[in-house]
């Protein structure tokens, strides 16, 4: 149906870019320095890094929007996504990591798949779809390195190692790429100058920076996983809200159970935390059992470790109707909002800040009123900040004097300018 390995092409003199002012108001180049394709030979990753760097750079320092981005760039930014998740966690791992984006993620895996004529690896992503098709609650459930993983993906996950051993998809993606007429090969120490031009000269750059400043806020008092832990860390005794997540990897439980935990660092110290059927749970690092692992005997009766990393006890649980209703109580409040206005009054960088719900109260007599309670970090302080109905409140935990205070109206007024961003 595809052909596997195109002859990697020679770029052409006309590919390859002299210094000059580079001022699109959207570019139409994708930007890659020269030692990329140098050594995309026995590197082709290489290249393929190039790319997704090229788009990191574009959303996060240039705030462009997808809609802004070539779209050979964006396909190429989630193949290579995927390879990485599915090479290191399995195909499990990619449905749990996406399940809110899965569709978009999947259509532009496929059309990168299309476009470089990679055959075996779009019939391995077609027999991912067609999974999904015939099992989308399981898809929506899976969990990464789980025994009960479902076996149809096991399958993928062998079939898609197998493959790259003989077939590299980095190596089709990047002969692929090769070919494009917008791919712009810059020399390296050029490409810095470059992606500041392009950020000099994007529209409106202050207020989308604005908007995705905003946006960081927005996710950290959103996403199920970081709300739902930042609660539980929170409800410990004595209290340790959250700091920030590191990578998730597979631990057994108390129970025996192998679960996809991840390390969270808290106010005071570490501890492993998942999301299971009953809500968020916590369990201590740093015990006895925290590095124990699961200890076997093998044929030569040489004992040896056969299993993850244990955790310690289990030490606190959130239901997930809790999370749900914070996630709700933050909405309501534009706590996003409230946070990014109380952050600038104080003077403190908001893309430093690392943001927890430590806990939602509703007054049973007024159902329309709620306050919250939101811990931030950024490099030097520790802070607590309460949104309610009529504006909210930040705070120094060390002193509890008052930093910065916004009203209702000043929240609403700047909600309503960011919805013409």
């Amino acid at each position: 149906m595809f052909q596997k390995f195109r002859t990697k092409p020679t770029p052409s003199a006309g590919h390859v870019d002299a210094p000059r002012p580079f001022t699109p108001k959207r570019p139409r180049r994708i930007i890659v320095p020269h030692s990329a394709v140098d050594s995309v030979a026995s590197a082709p990753d290489r290249l393929v890094s190039a790319v997704v760097s090229h788009v990191n750079f574009l959303t996060s320092q240039a705030k462009f929007g997808r809609d802004e981005i070539l779209d050979e760039a964006i396909w190429t930014f989630n193949c290579d996504y995927y390879l990485s998740q599915v090479t290191h966690h399995g195909h499990a791992a990619f449905l749990s990591n996406n399940r809110e984006t899965l569709a978009i993620t999947l259509a532009d895996i496929g059309k990168a798949l299309k476009a470089a004529g990679s055959g075996p690896h779009r019939d391995i992503y077609e027999r991912l779809q067609t999974w999904i098709a015939l099992h989308p609650e399981e898809a929506w459930t899976q969990v990464p390195h789980s025994p009960a993983a479902a076996l149809g993906l096991t399958e993928l996950d062998r079939d898609l190692l197998a493959l790259e051993t003989s077939v590299s998809l980095h190596g089709v993606l990047a002969a692929w790429l090769l070919t494009l007429p917008h791919l712009r090969i810059v020399p390296d120490q050029d490409l810095d100058r470059l992606r500041i031009e392009i950020a000099a000269h994007t529209p409106d750059f202050e207020r989308r920076r604005v908007a995705s400043d905003v946006m960081c806020l927005t996710h950290q008092l959103t996403d199920p996983m970081h709300l739902g832990l930042g609660l539980a860390s929170a409800g410990v005794a004595p209290p340790a809200p959250l700091l920030g997540l590191d990578e998730p990897a597979l631990r057994t439980l108390p129970d025996g159970r192998h679960e996809l935990c991840f390390v969270l660092t808290t106010t005071t110290g570490k501890c492993f935390g998942l999301r299971t059927e009953d809500g968020f749970e916590l369990f201590e690092c740093g015990s006895r059992h925290a590095t124990a692992r699961v200890i076997g005997i093998d044929e030569s009766g040489t004992r040896k470790a056969i299993g993850p990393e244990r955790t310690g006890d289990q030490i606190a649980i959130v239901p997930h109707a809790r999370v749900d209703l914070a996630r709700r109580i933050c909405d309501q409040l534009r706590a996003d909002i409230a946070l990014y206005l109380l952050l600038k009054a104080a003077g403190l960088p908001v893309p430093a800040a690392q943001v927890s719900v430590d806990r939602v109260k509703v007054d049973r007599e007024e159902p329309d009123h709620a306050s919250l309670h939101v811990v931030c970090r950024d490099s030097d302080a520790i802070l607590a900040a309460h949104v309610g109905r009529d504006g909210a409140t930040m705070l120094s935990t060390h002193t509890g004097q008052a930093l910065s205070t916004v009203s209702r109206e000043q929240i609403d007024s700047f909600a309503k300018t960011l919805t013409l961003c």
